[in-house]
């Protein structure tokens, strides 16, 4: 299913697709999981913003100590995301299904291996460049 504004107000015209997002929103109702997934959104905002001042970057150490930086708020933002979908009690099929595969993929090798070592998993030679102070390195 592609997602389209129409597709996304008529989605919601069936009533089992209405339970569904009801589900997720009864859910979010739950003030420390809907603080997580606003954390993992602000954290996804800043890998995005990294991603962007990439384009801007002239010199090749810079920019790969700006793509180590994106990858390790990534890690983190998934990392914390499993974690507390794994300890809350959700019970919306979206989420259910959501949790199970985020924890599939959080301990998945290539994400474990990213998480342990963005450098290497990066860079095929084992190098490494010094990621830039982050704004989230104070909240990490």
């Amino acid at each position: 299913m592609t997602s389209s504004p129409q597709s996304c107000t008529a989605a919601c015209t069936t009533p089992v697709r209405l339970c569904y997002r009801q589900e997720v929103f009864r859910d979010l109702e739950d003030p420390a999981l809907l603080d997580a997934i606003q954390q993992f959104s602000g954290l996804m905002g800043e890998v995005r913003a990294h991603q962007r001042q990439l384009d801007q970057i002239r010199y090749r150490h810079q920019r790969e100590g700006w793509l180590l930086d994106a990858a390790a708020i990534y890690c983190d933002a998934v990392a914390s995301l499993a974690g507390h979908l794994a300890a809350a009690s959700v019970s919306s099929r979206a989420l259910l299904a959501f949790r199970d595969y985020l924890a599939a993929y959080a301990t998945s090798a290539a994400f474990t291996t990213l998480a342990s070592d963005p450098a290497a998993a990066r860079m095929p030679s084992g190098g490494s460049a010094t990621a830039p102070a982050s704004t989230a390195a104070g909240s990490r």
